[in-house]
Parts: structure tokens; C-alpha cells; sequence
């Protein structure tokens, strides 16, 4: 058994080899000579979600008599979903926080493009999901500011993620895209979410939870 961070639950704990699951490949031209990457299913303890383990060992030294045996010996170098690797979104309407999900995910596989293409499709998904259809992004963004539903801080970086994103859109692809570009990308659509739909149904739980409570308590004051 194995311990590590699970993808799913995020819990550091156990993760055990499914039985015949262990296998091997000698053909993945990214291996380099006289090594050999072999794999197996792992299933975490705590939540039962099944990753996938790698480890890349050299044949004449590393080689145990069995592939188990093998990752058993010698761990693994790689979980594939890695913990971080994804993330949801709460109180997001699902086609939306899906689709932000997929722009995380895209960053956290370096496929820097595609995250900001998608971070910019969230901001205009959630201005049409506000009611907010006419007009380009631009103006989408600036009315979203406009019915308060966005501060103006928010506004501007909103508006960041449509330049980025229009570069990529437009097809203009000449600058080189960085990891810091669309980490700053993804926070910044996280921001707005945090903003229109997730801070307002934190504060509407909050409130009913005190309404709730003030309703128990004036129910148990005896006339």
C-alpha cells in the first residue's frame, strides 16, 4: 500500500494495487533505453476512486521479478489524475462550472491556450446565464458591473481575461503563451465566479441557517 494525496478526496492516505492490474510498456519512445515504464490501478481507502500509478525503473537495476513486485519495491514516480489536477466549482450552474472545471484542467495539463479560450467562455457564459445577452463580451462585462453584479475590480479583470482570450480566438498566436499567463487567467475567472455565484449563495445559506436558528429558539420560549 502505497500513501499518497487522492485526486478525488483529497485525502492523504492509502492507495492499494488492484489485484491484476499491474502492466508494462517497452514501446513509449519517451522512455529512454535499457528502462521500462510500468503502471498499475491504484483504489484509495478513504473514498475508493481508482488512479493510475506510473514508475519508470531501469531494467538491470530496478527490475523485480514481477511488474507488483516491481511497484511494490520501488513506488511510483507519477499519479495520474495528480491531486490538484481538477477542482469544481459549488453554487456554479453546472454547464458553467463544468466548463470552468475543463479550463482548470486544461491548465493543470499545460495546455495554456485552451484554459484562457475556455476562462473567457465561462465569463460570457455567466453574463447570458445573468440575463446579459446583447452586444460583445465587452459590453457583456461592463453591464454585469453595471447591475452591480460584479465590483469594478472584478470588471478589470474580467476584461483581462477577454484581451488574452480574444488573442487566442482571433488566432493571433505569434506571443507565447506561460504557465503565469493562465494561472492569472484561471484565478481571475475564479474571482468572478467567487463574485456572481458562489459569495451570494455562501451569505443566502448563512442567512437562512440564522433565520432557522432565531425560528427554533422563539419556538422554544414558553408563553
Amino acid at each position: 500500500m502505497i500513501n499518497t494525496q487522492c485526486w478525488h478526496c483529497e485525502a492523504l492516505t492509502g492507495h492499494e494495487l488492484l489485484e491484476g492490474s499491474a502492466a508494462q510498456n517497452w514501446n513509449d519512445p519517451r522512455i529512454p533505453e535499457n528502462k521500462i515504464a510500468v503502471y498499475g490501478a491504484y483504489k484509495c481507502v478513504s473514498c475508493l476512486a481508482i488512479s493510475v500509478g506510473l514508475k519508470i525503473v531501469d531494467l538491470r537495476r530496478d527490475w523485480e521479478q514481477t511488474i507488483e513486485r516491481t511497484l511494490e519495491q520501488h513506488g511510483v514516480d507519477m499519479w495520474i489524475p495528480s491531486a490538484g489536477a481538477t477542482r469544481s466549482y459549488a453554487d456554479v450552474p453546472r454547464p458553467i462550472a463544468d466548463s470552468a472545471t475543463e479550463a482548470f484542467e486544461c491548465h493543470s495539463r499545460h495546455h495554456y491556450r485552451a484554459s484562457i479560450l475556455l476562462a473567457r467562455a465561462v465569463i460570457e457564459a455567466t453574463a447570458k446565464d445573468k440575463g446579459i445577452s446583447k452586444g460583445v463580451l465587452a459590453a457583456k462585462i461592463d453591464e454585469m458591473f453595471t447591475k452591480n453584479l460584479v465590483r469594478e475590480h472584478i470588471k478589470d479583470g474580467a476584461h483581462s481575461i477577454r484581451d488574452l482570450g480574444n488573442e487566442m480566438a482571433h488566432g493571433d498566436f505569434a506571443q507565447p503563451v506561460t504557465e503565469e499567463d493562465s494561472q492569472m487567467v484561471i484565478a481571475l475567472m475564479e474571482e468572478i465566479l467567487v463574485e456572481v455565484y458562489q459569495s451570494p449563495a455562501k451569505v443566502a445559506k448563512a442567512k437562512a441557517a440564522v433565520a432557522a436558528r432565531k425560528q427554533q429558539s422563539q419556538g422554544q420560549i414558553t408563553p
